[in-house]
């Protein structure tokens, strides 16, 4: 970091201010691109189902749920050190 830091305070002053302006937008610039991978409701699966899929920009992420099930006493599977 220092060397980069260095690096920077040798340029020009007319350069340190476009690197810092460059350096300033960049935030808000990723959080602008995220926004265009917002999952739609209509894109989404049901609720109910065992999978998910969403779009995240150019991406498509599936998740599985899979080993589901409802079971009497779970601490007994897994907890069974634990009081419930």
């Amino acid at each position: 970091m220092k060397k980069r830091t260095e690096q920077i305070n040798q340029l020009p002053e007319s350069s340190q201010r476009r690197f810092m302006l460059k350096a300033g937008a960049l935030l808000p610039a990723t959080a602008l691109m995220g926004v265009s991978g917002v999952c739609h409701a209509a894109t989404a699966a049901p609720p109910n189902t065992n999978v998910h899929t969403a779009k995240l920009g150019d991406f498509e992420i599936t998740t599985l749920l899979a080993g589901s099930r409802v079971a009497e006493n779970p601490q007994t599977i897994f907890g069974m050190n634990v009081s419930a």
